[in-house]
């Protein structure tokens, strides 16, 4: 016969409601004393004793799993979704909860889903901003609470993001300090998500902060940037940009293998900065500068703030905290008349 909660508190010689707190995270068990708490930890594990935790959401209507809703090809085809899906994994097993996962495929079906399973905590990933409005609406509808990770909050839910401004200004402040006045920048369409954007704004804002007027026949945001970037490294060399900041690893790796191609050499003739801080990245032509935007901390951060926990990292007016990348430098920056800079 399985063990009991009767069978644990005559075991730990405590009663009932101590033992039921203890095992179920309750607050209140933070008022024994810690070596009661061991006890009947240790009397649950001696007797065998598992929690039924739908039952006991039943009865308290409270369930400790949170819901995580992302798009699936994202997370298939993104290093950094699996890192920051690596990040919330390892926040829910602190906090002893479980994960439900969603797509974002049919947005009302996944709230009915969670209300059924007495879910009231959700944690959303999908990057779309049309997907996350959708969500937003239908969690303030049913009373869920709700933390977005990427981009930016949506009304009164708080997201957490990279700080992809002030590192996107670090960088470009910092291929100025190595000599550099022709810097270009490789994107996608910035228009459509709040991190290209904020790393736009971070790279002009980084050129005037260097005194380097911003010339935009040395943007590459579209769709397809490679070929223009291609295009730009047939100019003359007084004309050709010496350094590309890219907004991800494989943009600044395509930067790479294209330049040699041509014949131009890596990193004197053409420097080049990443994102992403991939393993990759480090087995570029050149190892690639690049952010490490910290994804897994982001992941935890986003589920401890779901819990309660506010984060100790900056917070935007609109609600969106802030997550500092931390550059590391490596080999692809070339100090003009120079040698390449790595961080020691």
């Amino acid at each position: 016969m399985a063990a009991t909660l009767k069978d644990v508190a005559r075991l730990a010689a405590v009663d009932i409601g101590s033992v039921s707190r203890t095992l179920s995270g309750h607050p209140r068990a933070q008022t024994l004393r810690p070596e009661t708490r061991e006890r009947i930890v240790e009397a649950a594990r001696k007797l065998g004793y598992r929690r039924n935790v739908f039952a006991s959401a039943m009865r308290s209507g409270i369930n400790r799993t949170v819901a995580l809703i992302n798009a699936a090809s994202d997370i298939a085809s993104t290093p950094s979704a699996l890192r920051v899906l690596s990040g919330v994994i390892q926040g829910a097993s602190d906090a002893s909860y479980a994960l439900k996962t969603y797509t974002d495929a049919d947005l009302p079906s996944v709230v009915d889903d969670i209300l059924s399973n007495q879910i009231r905590q959700v944690l959303c990933i999908t990057p779309d901003h049309g997907r996350r409005e959708e969500t937003a609406a239908l969690c303030r509808q049913h009373g869920l609470k709700l933390v977005y990770v990427y981009e930016t909050s949506h009304g009164e839910f708080p997201a957490v993001s990279s700080d992809n401004f002030d590192i996107s200004r670090e960088i470009v402040r910092y291929l100025a300090s190595m000599g550099h006045r022709r810097i270009a920048l490789v994107c996608g369409e910035y228009q459509h998500w709040h991190y290209m954007t904020e790393k736009y704004n971070g790279y002009l804002a980084g050129l005037r902060e260097s005194g380097i007027e911003p010339q935009f026949n040395w943007i590459i945001c579209n769709n397809y940037p490679i070929r223009d970037v291609d295009a730009m490294l047939d100019r003359p060399a007084k004309t050709r940009p010496t350094a590309f900041f890219c907004i991800g690893d494989g943009f600044a790796m395509q930067v790479q293998r294209l330049a040699v191609r041509k014949g131009l050499r890596l990193p004197e003739d053409v420097s080049t900065t990443g994102f992403g801080f991939t393993i990759s990245g480090e087995d570029a032509i050149v190892p690639l500068s690049s952010v490490d935007e910290r994804h897994i901390q982001i992941g935890q951060c986003a589920f401890r703030l779901l819990l309660g926990e506010k984060p100790d990292f900056p917070q935007d007016p609109d609600g969106t905290y802030r997550v500092p990348g931390v550059f590391v430098k490596r080999e692809s920056v070339m100090k003009l008349n120079g040698n390449p800079s790595v961080s020691g």
